[in-house]
């Protein structure tokens, strides 16, 4: 039975697509194989190396033969291997050095400077203490603190009427003209009165008359007292008033001087007393007319 010429080629045509497959798959087994042997690493490099002793102490001793006369195999190189690092020396513990106190020189004292004087400004400048600053205080603190100072510092009545007093002591009067003890006309010390005392009388009570004030106006506490000089014509006119020492009360002194407007004219200067103007000194106090 003979094969007709289209098989014949199909049969070709499958054994050549066969003969391609097998040599892409061997030619790929192969390609794995050699890239597989690639990513291996090389393998290291062995050399042999024998150790050959020296002629000397340490020749070569003769080789034994064997049972047989044969030589014996000597022992086997020892086999170094270079490509592994010889393992470094373990470096030895440092030995601790124990610390060494070192000699401390003794030196002699110096001697201390003498110290110098200081400058004037400079003593003057260490005594003056520095201020230190003061706290701050509330104004309620402040103000009692200065009530309780004025209160200190305030005098009582009793010590102001003493230094008035005591003034008064020193000063004295402004001029004899206030001097009770002697006068124009005076009898002395007898019973009787002189023309002067009986006329000076006179005077005090018409002027007491015509003066008026308001004790409860006065200050209170102080020895109030004016010394007013008056000058009589012979026909009994008040002429002139000099205020020789006012009061420490303006109101008191006021009242004295409309007092002796109210009461001029007074009596007639008696011949006996005086031929001309007379002088006459009054002391005005709240207990009266000295």
């Amino acid at each position: 039975m003979t094969m007709k010429k289209g098989d014949a080629a199909v049969e070709q045509r499958r054994l050549v697509t066969a003969l391609v497959i097998a040599l892409v798959l061997h030619a790929g087994v192969l390609g794995g194989l050699v890239y597989v042997q690639g990513l291996q690493p090389p393998e290291p490099e062995i050399l042999t190396v024998s150790l050959v002793s020296l002629p000397g102490e340490g020749a070569q001793r003769p080789v034994e033969s064997g049972a047989e006369g044969e030589p014996s195999v000597p022992d086997e190189p020892e086999v170094v291997d270079l490509s592994r690092p010889e393992p470094e020396p373990e470096p030895e513990a440092e030995k601790q050095q124990e610390p060494v106190e070192e000699p401390v020189p003794v030196t002699s004292p110096e001697p201390e400077p003498e110290p110098e004087e200081p400058s004037p400004a400079v003593e003057q400048h260490k005594q003056v203490p520095a201020e230190s600053p003061e706290p701050e205080r509330s104004v309620d603190t402040a103000l009692n603190e200065l009530q309780e100072r004025v209160s200190r510092q305030k005098p009582t009545d009793l010590e102001r009427a003493l230094s008035r007093l005591q003034q008064k002591v020193k000063a004295g009067p402004p001029s004899g003209l206030y001097d009770r003890s002697s006068g124009p006309g005076r009898g002395g010390s007898g019973a009787v009165l002189s023309p002067y005392e009986q006329y000076l009388s006179q005077v005090v009570a018409i002027i007491t008359q015509s003066w008026s004030f308001s004790g409860e106006l006065l200050p209170r506490g102080q020895d109030i007292e004016a010394y007013v000089a008056i000058t009589v014509i012979p026909d009994g006119d008040i002429a002139d008033v000099t205020f020789d020492r006012r009061s420490s009360s303006m109101y008191f002194d006021e009242t004295v001087r409309k007092a002796l407007e109210l009461a001029s004219p007074l009596p007639p200067v008696p011949a006996e007393v005086a031929t001309s103007s007379l002088r006459l000194g009054l002391i005005f106090t709240p207990r009266g007319i000295e």
